[in-house]
């Protein structure tokens, strides 16, 4: 009889897990997790369907790579991120082609986050073997990796840029940097947004680092845009938010990701310091006023441009800024396996990106999960 009883409570409470079964009626709605969360981030904001940016983190934390986590709207099935990489596979006028979707369609895993390639949102600002998503063409064909990562059973994110370098060319004058030329960026990022839907992402990320045009406003890189923003550290901050605003009104709060590089050994500028992260700290007081579901902070080892024994010098801006941030935080930069667990382990990340591991193995996440089996 007793062993009876302890089949039957144990078939309930899969049925629970499953969302096939309430034994509580009233209290129904907690035990189906996505769903009670789903009621507090509708009270909080209402038209959302996903989580409050400031829960999202809470669920998240585990010391495994292989361990289900909540990122925003997605369930995803894994840690292990893979970031937007320069392939330099598209075609003239940045149209995505075959070769891309079969790149990521080798490299995507069933719950698997995978974040595109950088998409321009505007013309002639991106290098020429760069993707956009300006344009009808781009669309149709962005549906290729669309499509080939939903096969895979992954999770697609575009991510938006616009790149800073290409503002200025050498021994040309800058295109016209003045008020109304910002304006239109915010728009293109809009319509890139909603461009990214009809490719069939399932949300967009900003690019704000690696020379991207907002994160060169901030720093007060480009000296031929309109004087408001290039003597206004202020103006900087507020077109990032604009353009992360205009994100989130197509996709939601829980659709809607940030990628900063706030170390940059590339280019030996801002190499840390207390004026690194009151800088970053104050940027992501204006991004937490807009809630987004997840910030990926690249850190110094990104590019292998320091040598190995320059890096533990740096600081650990994921550790400084987590407290600014209440959402999922993704880490990138130099990782391996080990460190990953241990950057998990520490409460520091609660996903991991890998960037040259997946450009040089397609079946990363395979290796990764032999390892972490053989672990003791």
């Amino acid at each position: 009889m007793l062993a009876r009883c302890r089949r039957s409570i144990q078939l309930r409470l899969v049925k629970c897990l499953q969302g096939r079964e309430t034994p509580l009626g009233r209290f129904s709605t907690f035990y189906k997790p996505q769903l009670a969360m789903n009621v507090i981030a509708r009270r909080r904001w209402p038209g959302s369907m996903g989580l409050s940016h400031r829960t999202m983190h809470l669920r998240a934390s585990t010391t495994d790579l292989f361990v289900p986590w909540q990122c925003g709207a997605y369930t995803l099935s894994h840690r292990v991120v893979l970031p937007a990489l320069s392939l330099s596979l598209a075609r003239t006028h940045g149209v995505p082609t075959p070769d891309m979707a079969a790149f990521y369609a080798r490299r995507t895993t069933p719950g698997g986050l995978v974040v595109c390639e950088t998409a321009s949102v505007s013309a002639g600002m991106a290098r020429p073997d760069a993707p956009g998503l300006h344009s009808a063409e781009q669309v149709n064909h962005w549906r290729l990796v669309t499509d080939a990562v939903h096969e895979a059973g992954g999770v697609a994110v575009a991510q938006l840029g616009l790149g800073g370098d290409m503002v200025r060319v050498p021994g040309q004058a800058a295109p016209g940097l003045d008020e109304d030329r910002m304006e239109q960026f915010l728009l293109d990022y809009r319509s890139a947004a909603e461009n990214a839907s009809d490719a069939g992402f399932d949300g967009v990320e900003l690019q704000a680092a690696h020379g991207a045009l907002p994160v060169r406003l901030l720093h007060g890189e480009l000296p031929d845009c309109a004087p408001a923003y290039r003597d206004s550290a202020e103006k900087g901050f507020r077109f990032l938010e604009e353009a992360l605003a205009s994100l989130v009104g197509v996709w939601g709060r829980d659709r809607v990701g940030l990628c900063l590089a706030p170390v940059r050994p590339e280019n030996g500028r801002r190499l840390g310091g207390l004026d690194t992260l009151a800088f970053y700290s104050r940027l992501l007081r204006h991004v937490d006023s807009i809630g987004i579901a997840w910030l990926q902070v690249v850190e110094p080892g990104y590019g292998g441009v320091l040598p190995p024994p320059a890096r533990p010098a740096l600081p650990r801006m994921s550790t400084l800024l987590r407290p600014y941030f209440p959402g999922a935080l993704v880490i990138a930069g130099g990782l391996d396996g080990r460190s990953a667990r241990e950057e998990l382990r520490s409460g520091r990340a609660q996903g991991v990106a890998f960037g040259r591991s997946f450009l040089s193995d397609a079946n990363l996440v395979a290796r990764l999960r032999d390892e972490a089996s053989a672990q003791p």
